[in-house]
């Protein structure tokens, strides 16, 4: 297990990777996996979007102290508590802007209209 120091201000981790339907880049030319997968979301915990009035589907920030990013939630019970899984394929979204080079702490909020 991670063993890190709660940030209050930053209290969620940040893990990036590839998504099931994409693998880099180069499957976005793909228009059967784009179907599937049209766009990059922030995988939020069930409780964890519960306790930030967050739902499926609206428009987030992801900031952390390197910088931020807006994208969709997608509000699962897949990702632990207190994780947010964003996939790296999506090259319009620059996820490792917001990555520092071991474990990033970051918050979420919803966009403001």
């Amino acid at each position: 297990m991670l063993n890190i120091n709660k940030n209050k201000t930053f209290p969620l981790l940040l893990l990036t990777g590839s998504s099931l339907n994409h693998q880099g880049t180069f499957s976005r030319y793909s228009n059967a996996l784009v179907a599937v997968a049209p766009e990059c979301f922030a995988e939020i915990n069930i409780k964890d979007a519960q306790e930030l009035n967050i739902n499926n589907g609206d428009k987030i920030v992801v900031e952390s102290l390197q910088n931020k990013i807006t994208l969709k939630a997608k509000v699962t019970n897949k990702s632990p508590k207190g994780i947010v899984f964003i996939p790296g394929d999506f090259e319009w979204i620059p996820v490792n802007l917001v990555r520092n080079k071991t474990y990033t702490p970051i918050k979420i909020y919803k966009e403001a209209n």
